[in-house]
């Protein structure tokens, strides 16, 4: 299994976080805590989006979307009766 990595986009944050913690006097256990739970997070995020072509909170506002136009359409035939 090859390692978790995140996009460029999420790596850029994650430094940008790092440097902020380090420089207000984080503690380098509260540093690598962070970058475990940031890592884990959005890794999994970035697995999804390879494996199923979109993360997975795009999955859900599609999915979530598009029940909320049936639910819509189902009403409006509805109230055409």
């Amino acid at each position: 299994m090859e390692a978790p990595v995140l996009d460029e986009k999420r790596r850029a944050q994650l430094d940008k976080n790092l440097r902020a913690m380090s420089e207000s006097g984080a503690s380098p256990d509260d540093i690598r805590k962070y970058a475990s739970d940031f890592k884990s997070k959005f890794t999994t995020e970035t697995e999804a989006k390879k494996k199923y072509g979109r993360s997975i909170s795009e999955w859900f506002r599609r999915f979530f979307t598009r029940l909320r136009r049936s639910i819509r359409a189902f009403i409006t035939e509805w109230r055409k009766q």
